[in-house]
């Protein structure tokens, strides 16, 4: 690897990607999260980045259930303040509704 090789992985912006459905049927399906990961990544390739981790499945956003996957995603950017630049979603409603917990 040569420098400049290594100066552009070194610059390269860090992703953490969210992809989420709120019902069990969208889940088993499973379209819209396939096509919630290939924008993701093809959004993330033009932004010249990586995905350094996924998180997602089926968790409704509405205030007041369970958010393990956002909590989840949260911590292990907490914990990897350094390895992680960003959070990428698909669409703004894919992170959550419950303002408290987005801040």
């Amino acid at each position: 690897m040569n420098k400049k090789t290594k100066s552009r992985k070194k610059s390269l912006l860090r992703f953490a990607a969210l992809i989420r459905v709120s019902t069990e049927k969208q889940q088993a399906q499973g379209e819209s999260l396939r096509t919630q990961k290939q924008q993701i990544e093809q959004t993330v390739e033009v932004l010249g980045g990586e995905v350094v981790a996924w998180f997602g499945g089926q968790e409704h956003a509405t205030p007041g259930w369970e958010h393990g996957e956002v909590d989840r995603l949260l911590e292990y950017c907490e914990r990897r303040p350094r390895q992680v630049d960003a959070v990428m979603v698909s669409h703004q409603d894919r992170w959550s509704r419950d303002n408290i917990s987005s801040e």
